[in-house]
This record gives structure tokens, C-alpha cells and sequence, in this order.
């Protein structure tokens, strides 16, 4: 029979045990946040002591602003067709390469809206083939990328959800591009310490295919809710993934991405980099064990870069 004093003696080790457990706790994101307010003040002194860092005119962003949604109309109502003439548009004006971080993961149903019923001279089997021809979207954006030439997608990889052990067939075509266009893990898989994602979603076949590229544009966010790390490698099943600024940097640099290096903890090497002055040089990327780098504030969204409305 056990001794009734044993529950007892459990209680009086859990509960200060328990007490000091949240207390380190406590102090620990008391640290934390600490630190992520140091980090945010020393770039405030940087930029006042020695001037804000030079932003290239050349790097810009089309952003949907409040501006776009009045103009355009609820953001959870858009087709494709917002973007056609955004990636057509680019294409014209000799954007060097353009890179979403909008998600084409399904497939867009074809929808008439009422104000294009209400086009029609008059409604007959011939005006209908026609607004259905217009809502392919998905068709008119492929058309729209394949001509521009210069258009990169988005993929989403997935941290928390169930590790997927089962590939559909898309899938399986998708992973055969990543692993041909993959950076180089510098250290043996087993020992890696690179964030791992246990799912992924390409953007859709139709669309990837005349693209130029597609790789994930996700970012990590901090205990307070801002975002200051950027994961420039996932893992997945062995393979890393590039984040969508390494690709298009890297096409953009001339630099083959298998030929670029991963080491967990140290960097990212770019190497033989053609710079836009004609230098070639290494160019390095220091990261953290999880593959993540922090970002170089440079000032806020509105006054430092350039942007655009969608509309």
C-alpha cells in the first residue's frame, strides 16, 4: 500500500518548482523584449548619429493601400484580373524582374460580374462565350507572365500544421523544381539546424510555368508582434527551400542559387556576385542557427521607400 504522505510531499516540490519555472519565464521574455526594444533604438541612433542608409530608387513596391481597395473593391473579391495589367504594365516598362508575395495557390472559378452583364449590348449565346472567355483569369495572367518575362510567384511553407507524409501529384512536380534550384546545406542534413517546414503549397501549374520562378515569401514574427527576422532558407525533407528575395537576388546578381553556400549559424555565401558597378565580389548574408537574418531597418515604409498604389 503506498504511504499517503507521498502526494503531499509531491505538492510541496511542484509548487515552488512551478513558482520558479513561470518566474524564469517571466524573466526570460522580460529579456527578450528587452532586447527587441534595444535593437529597434539602436537603428533609431544609427540613422540620427550617421544619416539614413541610401535606399536604390531602382527597388520599389506596388502595395495594396486603402487607396487600392476603394478604387477596386473588397480585396477578398478580386480575380485574377487585377493583376494582368500590373504584370503587363511592368513587363512593357523593362522591370528587370518583378516578384509577388500574393499566393496563387487555387484555381479561380470563372465569374461574370453584374457590371459586365450589364455591358452587353444584348444578352445572346455569342456575348456569353465572349465574358467567359474574358473570366479564364488564370489563362490571361499566364499569358500576361509568359509575355513579361520577368515575373517570380510565391509559395507558402507550413511550421505548425501535421507533417504531410503523403505528396500530391502537383506537389511532386513543384519539389523537383525546388531541388534543382536549391542553395548548397554546407553541413551534414543530421546537423542541421535550419528552421524545418513539414508542408508546403506551390502557386498553381498554369501560372508557375511561365513564370520565372517561385519560391516562399514569408517572414518571422517577434513575441511583440513585429517583424525583424527574415528567413532567408527553409528545410524541407533535406532540401532547402530559397526565400524569394535570395532567387530573385541571386538571378539578379548572376549567381546560379545552387552555387550558393548555407552555414546554420554563420552565413549565407553568394558567391562571384556581379555587382551593377562591374565588380565581382563574394557577398555574404549573416543568419542565425534557424536560417533567419535580421533586417537592416533602414527608416519607416511610408518615408524610405519607393511605392506604389496598385490602382
Amino acid at each position: 500500500m503506498a504511504d499517503p504522505t507521498d502526494d503531499s510531499r509531491l505538492q510541496h516540490f511542484i509548487g515552488p518548482f512551478v513558482a520558479i519555472l513561470v518566474l524564469l519565464l517571466s524573466f526570460t521574455e522580460g529579456f527578450e523584449r528587452a532586447e527587441l526594444l534595444s535593437y529597434d533604438y539602436r537603428f533609431l541612433l544609427r540613422n540620427l548619429v550617421f544619416g539614413q542608409p541610401d535606399m536604390d530608387p531602382r527597388l520599389g513596391s506596388i502595395e495594396i493601400s486603402d487607396l487600392t481597395v476603394k478604387n477596386e473593391g473588397r480585396f477578398q473579391n478580386w480575380t485574377r484580373a487585377e493583376y494582368i495589367d500590373v504584370v503587363r504594365i511592368l513587363g512593357e516598362y523593362g522591370a528587370d524582374r518583378v516578384a509577388f508575395d500574393i499566393y496563387f495557390m487555387e484555381v479561380i472559378t470563372k465569374l461574370l460580374t453584374e457590371k459586365q452583364i450589364y455591358s452587353l449590348s444584348s444578352i445572346d449565346e455569342q456575348g456569353i462565350e465572349g465574358l467567359l472567355k474574358d473570366a479564364d483569369y488564370d489563362s490571361r495572367l499566364a499569358k500576361a507572365i509568359e509575355k513579361a518575362d520577368n515575373v517570380y510567384l510565391a509559395q507558402y511553407v507550413y511550421q505548425d500544421s501535421k507533417q504531410n507524409d503523403q505528396l500530391s501529384p502537383d506537389q511532386s512536380i513543384a519539389l523537383e523544381y525546388i531541388k534543382d534550384h536549391s542553395p548548397r546545406l554546407m553541413v551534414p542534413v543530421e546537423e542541421s539546424t535550419i528552421i524545418k517546414a513539414v508542408d508546403f503549397m506551390p502557386p498553381i501549374a498554369i501560372l508557375r510555368n511561365p513564370s520565372r520562378g517561385f519560391s516562399y515569401a514569408q517572414t518571422e514574427k517577434d513575441s511583440d508582434g513585429s517583424r525583424r527576422r527574415y528567413p532567408v532558407v527553409y528545410q524541407y525533407r533535406g532540401i532547402l527551400f530559397p526565400s524569394i528575395a535570395l532567387q530573385v537576388g541571386c538571378a539578379q546578381l548572376q549567381v546560379d542559387i545552387t552555387d550558393v553556400q548555407v552555414w546554420p549559424g554563420k552565413h549565407v555565401l553568394i558567391p562571384n556576385a556581379k555587382m551593377l558597378d562591374g565588380r565581382v565580389k563574394d557577398i555574404k548574408i549573416p543568419i542565425d542557427k534557424d536560417g533567419t537574418m535580421y533586417v537592416n531597418w533602414a527608416g519607416t515604409w511610408k518615408e524610405t521607400f519607393v511605392r506604389y498604389d496598385h490602382w
